[in-house]
Order: C-alpha cells, then sequence, then structure tokens
C-alpha cells in the first residue's frame, strides 16, 4: 500500500513538473511599456482624430473609419500623437516575436552545450 502512494505521487510530480515545463517555454511574457498602456487606455476627451490608418500597416489611410478587406477597422490616428523623426518604434507583436525567437535559440545553444559537457568544448 505505501509503495502504491509512492507510486501515485511520483506520477503526479512528474505530470506537474512537465506541465510547469510546457507552460514556461510556450507561454509569451506580458510586455508591460508605457506605450501599451496608452494605446489600451487612450485618454477620453478632446482628443482629435487626424486620420484612420490601415491596420496591418499599409499605406492606405481614410478620413472616415472603415474596414480593410479582411473585415479588421482601420485605427485612428490622433493629433496629440505627433512623432519625432529621431524615435523608432517597434511594435510590440514584433517584441514578443523576437522575445521567443530569442528563447529557442537560447534553448538549443544550451542543448549543444550539455552534449559537449557543459563548458562548450567537445569530449
Amino acid at each position: 500500500m505505501k509503495r502504491l502512494n509512492s507510486l501515485v505521487l511520483l506520477s503526479a510530480g512528474i505530470a506537474a513538473g512537465a506541465a510547469g515545463n510546457y507552460w514556461l517555454t510556450n507561454c509569451p511574457e506580458p510586455v508591460s511599456t508605457p506605450a501599451a498602456a496608452e494605446q489600451s487606455h487612450p485618454a477620453p476627451g478632446d482628443r482629435k482624430i487626424l486620420y484612420y490608418r490601415n491596420p496591418m500597416g499599409l499605406p492606405d489611410t481614410s478620413p472616415v473609419p472603415k474596414k480593410d478587406s479582411m473585415g479588421m477597422g482601420y485605427i485612428p490616428v490622433y493629433a496629440d500623437e505627433t512623432e519625432d523623426p529621431n524615435t523608432v518604434k517597434v511594435s510590440l507583436d514584433k517584441v514578443q516575436r523576437h522575445r521567443r525567437a530569442n528563447r529557442k535559440s537560447q534553448c538549443s545553444a544550451d542543448r549543444q552545450s550539455d552534449a559537449r559537457g557543459g563548458d562548450g568544448r567537445a569530449q
């Protein structure tokens, strides 16, 4: 009986460890930046919309709200969102994709290092 309890407990621990490993390696990390906070909570009031831009980044604008060929609504561009020519903007999607790609390449580099003996030299 004691052996059965130990086996069940060991199986549960292995399953929990595998689930945790899967979650840590496959779940994207949330990105919290001031720009993301401004995008998610625009200030209500007297913000003036200059035009609407294509949501897919195409150089197509519209003076009135509309939808693109896939049914996605155009995104408003406000007058107070002036762009400094010396500023580089990177979308949050690209940041997340970059982090995921780096994590995968780091994992493969770690596996190669482990296969060589931990210090990267062939044994």
